[in-house]
């Protein structure tokens, strides 16, 4: 087969005028804000809140200021450097609002802590990084600190409301504060395995058992509410930040100061994720093996604590050590296994199917944050010393 160049592909030259191309038009960004508008999350008024986004050179930039501004956000700047749409992203090393480095620019615009929030958009605006100003420097929120917080937020203003059949959707490997926090409200909480196509699954069939979706999100910078898109929606997840970020401005806080204030409630819930890479051949054949290792080791504990639960999704199984019963589990099924201890921390190792790596995750809790700590690295030490010894096998 002729290997193509992209000088090779033929591109339509008139696609407005093509009779199979339809444009999307201004029509449809006003649908998108109505439909915004109809979940009701815009508080009423100027927010006077000072906010610098950026959308990494992605497609964010045609929506997102847009959107902040009809929602009455009068101090909104944006790095002008990446606003202009190139797939080379010039100014940036990898356009990944997960990584520090994405925000390096917009750091150097926000110096002397300018701005309270700092939004930066992937570059095709599904996913969101922040950063906000604690009085002293920027911090940047993980993904689950914000879905966290998100939750919350929603919850604290939705109170009033029945919500009662409401349910908050995450992913496996996402972190299990959100279940304190919904239960608090009297909001179920659901999860899916890794992967936003799940939880847009899962609205729908909400939808047919009479049930209201609230809420969903991953780990990995995915947020969204409503229904009226199914996957993950930057747009919508910097307007639902910015009003939280506004919200607790008014009451006094920075969004640092309030995942504090909900981790003194709640417990400190500490997450990590770690990619192994599989450099060599045989490594990499042995990689594919891993997960058939360590469960032929039946761990009864990790760094310590005792192992209660071992979920096996490649055959749908998840088994109670301390009763010695096994439950099917009503997931599709995925090579990912995951260890959870009597205190509710866990561990996830997922291969990936097509490439010699491998995801770990870990999730712990205690109710002191120096606990916490200490538990993470342990936890992390421990488990990275399993996978390699299950490569040396």
């Amino acid at each position: 087969m002729k290997t193509l160049s992209l000088s090779d592909v033929r591109v339509e030259s008139q696609p407005d005028v093509h009779p199979l191309w339809h444009v999307l038009g201004e029509e449809t960004y006003q649908a998108y804000f109505q439909a915004v508008n109809e979940l009701e999350v815009i508080s009423a008024g100027e927010k006077k809140i000072k906010i610098l986004y950026t959308p990494l050179h992605g497609t964010g930039r045609n929506l997102v200021p847009r959107l902040l501004e009809l929602a009455r956000f009068v101090n909104v700047d944006c790095v002008e450097e990446q606003m202009i749409a190139d797939g080379n992203f010039p100014t940036v090393t990898s356009p990944n609002p997960e990584d520090a480095e994405s925000f390096s620019l917009a750091f150097k615009k926000a110096k002397d802590g300018i701005y309270d929030l700092i939004l930066a958009t992937d570059p095709d605006g599904d996913r969101v990084g922040i950063a906000v100003w604690n009085g002293e420097r920027y911090v940047l929120l993980s993904g689950n600190q914000v879905g966290v917080l998100l939750t919350d937020y929603l919850l604290t203003i939705k109170a009033k409301e029945d919500l009662s059949d409401s349910v908050v959707i995450k992913t496996v490997v996402s972190t299990e504060m959100i279940e304190p926090i919904a239960k608090k409200y009297g909001v179920s909480v659901e999860n899916t395995l890794i992967g936003f196509k799940y939880i847009g699954d899962r609205i729908g069939r909400l939808e047919q058992e009479g049930k209201r979706f609230l809420f969903g999100f991953e780990e990995s910078y995915g947020y969204l509410a409503g229904t009226f898109i199914r996957d993950k929606d930057a747009v919508l997840a910097c307007l639902l930040i910015a009003e939280m970020a506004n919200f607790y401005k008014n009451n006094g806080l920075n969004l640092e100061e309030r995942i504090y204030e909900l981790f003194e409630e709640h417990g400190y819930y500490l997450e990590t994720l770690r990619s192994f890479n599989f450099g060599s051949s045989s490594e990499s054949e042995k990689s594919k093996n891993i997960l058939a290792y360590l469960l032929e080791r039946s761990l009864t504990e990790i760094a310590g604590k005792k192992i209660r639960f071992v979920r096996n999704f490649a055959v749908g199984e998840e088994h109670d050590l301390l009763t010695d019963q096994v439950r099917r589990m009503d997931f599709p099924r995925e090579n990912i296994v995951q260890w959870e201890t009597v205190e509710g921390d866990r561990i996830t190792l997922r291969p990936s199917g097509t490439e010699p790596k491998m995801k770990r995750y870990v999730g712990v809790v205690a109710t002191e944050q120096s606990e916490a700590e200490s538990k993470l690295v342990a936890f992390e030490e421990h488990i990275d010393s399993l996978v390699f010894e299950g490569l040396n096998q």
